[in-house]
């Protein structure tokens, strides 16, 4: 992590399908340039024609933890964390969105279970879209599966915390693709209502987080998910 003197996560895949995706994006952008607008872009940051060359090197070369039916590990080493046993917090409190402070005060440490405090790996799915992601998994070389974002989403969904309640928008979306049409209205409508119901109990006292309201209006209307054909009284 910059200005730490530890190591961080080992092949976060968020963060390596995103540089594959921006690696890919450039090297795009540099063949689709006119010839003026280019020397433009190659003087005005100093840019080596080795240096586009080592990004499709390294853009194809880049690790992914990913199964075989599909399952992208969050990070290497996810998959060896612990199983978190959800029925005992459920019985002791139903607003586990804090489950670090719930786990801290048994001193436990919530990094050695499979609990996320938010979409992460299911967060590139909403920003490039099945196929987007498909996309560049096949380019790097990873069985890809036809239900891989269904794969994924019933894997997280179940160890997720939604403390982020734009974490709820990002699920919602996803449900609608898959077909959770249930599901996805109803984190929807949590995500919407968040402020309003003060779910995080008295953060709305302190502001009202309007990240989440605008997601909301965005993916409202967002196509192939239109939620106004849901309800009429929306």
């Amino acid at each position: 992590y910059p200005d730490s003197d530890k190591a961080g996560l080992k092949d976060n895949s968020y963060t390596n399908i995103m540089v594959a995706w921006l690696f890919r994006k450039a090297i795009e952008i540099s063949n689709i340039l006119n010839k003026y607008s280019k020397n433009y872009v190659v003087k005005k940051i100093n840019l080596k024609a080795m240096e586009i060359k080592k990004w499709e090197d390294i853009g194809k070369k880049i690790n992914l933890v990913i199964s075989e039916d599909g399952m992208i590990s969050q990070f290497d080493g996810y998959i060896d964390l612990k199983e978190l046993d959800w029925k005992k917090y459920l019985s002791k409190s139903k607003k586990i969105n804090r489950m670090d402070r719930l786990l801290k005060a048994e001193g436990i440490l919530p990094d050695e279970f499979k609990i996320s405090k938010q979409a992460d790996a299911l967060m590139i799915f909403y920003n490039l879209g099945l196929d987007g992601v498909v996309d560049i998994i096949d380019g790097l070389g990873y069985y890809k599966g036809n239900d891989i974002l269904k794969v994924n989403f019933d894997y997280y969904i179940k160890r997720t915390l939604h403390d982020s309640t734009l974490s709820l928008i990002v699920h919602s979306y996803l449900a609608h693709l898959i077909g959770y049409e249930k599901l996805g209205w109803k984190l929807y409508m949590k995500a919407l209502n968040s402020d309003y119901k003060d779910i995080q109990d008295g953060t709305t006292g302190e502001n009202a987080c309007l990240a989440d309201k605008r997601a909301a209006v965005q993916v409202r209307s967002s196509p192939p998910v239109n939620l106004l054909n849901m309800v009429k009284d929306v």
